[in-house]
């Protein structure tokens, strides 16, 4: 797991940078990040195959001209377990935005 986050914060510095060059800041840039993982947990948790969110996320990025190598986050949350009950549901998509958002943190910040 220690291999994907590193994975994953070197994707998101350049795209920090790009956004800090296009105006926008890193608040809200990571708190956009942010959204991502956390949509990215929720579809996970509710149990839709890892496959469909690919296909998903892949197309939807495609179409918006978006160059994030999303994939590695996908693969992150299906990493995590599927939880039962709404509460530990809930408590996992909360760490995983936030794991999230310190990484894009950190690395932008750097």
């Amino acid at each position: 797991m220690t291999r994907i986050l590193i994975i994953i914060a070197l994707l998101i510095a350049p795209s920090a940078t790009v956004a800090a060059n296009e105006g926008v800041s890193t608040q809200e840039f990571c708190a956009t990040w942010g959204t991502l993982a956390s949509a990215i947990m929720t579809v996970r948790q509710r149990g839709v195959p890892m496959s469909k969110l690919m296909e998903m996320e892949t197309a939807r990025f495609e179409r918006e001209g978006v160059d994030l190598k999303i994939g590695n986050v996908v693969i992150l949350a299906y990493e995590q377990p599927q939880w039962g009950g709404e509460k530990q549901r809930a408590e996992a998509v909360s760490e995983f935005r936030n794991e999230m958002e310190l990484l894009c943190y950190k690395a932008a910040l750097k």
